[in-house]
């Protein structure tokens, strides 16, 4: 199993800005990342009417599209799946997963913060890899200014190396 580092802080806190920075930024230096969001509320892939939509309204368990470039499945779960399992169904070619959410998973963490949602670190040090924030923190964690995103890649590096 690849490596997995969370991107997690509060909502509107800019998880989803953090994530897609770093994931081009790592990807322009050469590394192959995926990326798994967690959502609370649920979420909906399909569009109403169309093929998948249809066949999920009729009852699949487990519905797929693939084209000549891309694969996609939805498929019913009875319960949430433990992180490695949800990591392991992106398959076995990436050097790194990273996650937005799964605050609550025994991962390495990059927390978000910034002044609007509150200046206080909510991450256990020793599961805090860096903070990115727009405020001043009281932590023993790197702390990365919101634009500094190679900074953020050479600390994930400098963490894949380590392993």
């Amino acid at each position: 199993m690849p490596p997995v580092i969370s991107i997690v802080g509060r909502r509107h806190s800019g998880k989803t800005a953090v994530l897609e920075a770093l994931v081009s930024e790592l990807t322009r230096r050469g590394l192959c990342v995926g990326t798994l969001k967690h959502s609370v509320h649920g979420f909906e892939m399909d569009r109403e009417g169309k093929d998948t939509w249809r066949h999920r309204r009729a009852g699949a368990k487990a519905v797929g599209i693939m084209s000549e470039r891309e694969v996609a499945v939805i498929r019913t779960i009875e319960a949430e799946l433990p992180l490695e399992q949800a990591v392991a169904l992106l398959g076995p070619d990436l050097d790194l997963v990273l996650t937005e959410g799964f605050k609550r998973a025994a991962t390495l963490k990059i927390e978000v913060i910034r002044v609007q949602t509150g200046c206080e670190v909510q991450t256990p040090p020793d599961q805090l890899l860096a903070v990115v924030a727009d405020c001043p923190l009281q932590t023993t964690a790197p702390g990365l200014a919101s634009g500094d995103t190679a900074a953020l890649a050479d600390l994930v590096v400098a963490h894949l190396g380590a392993l």
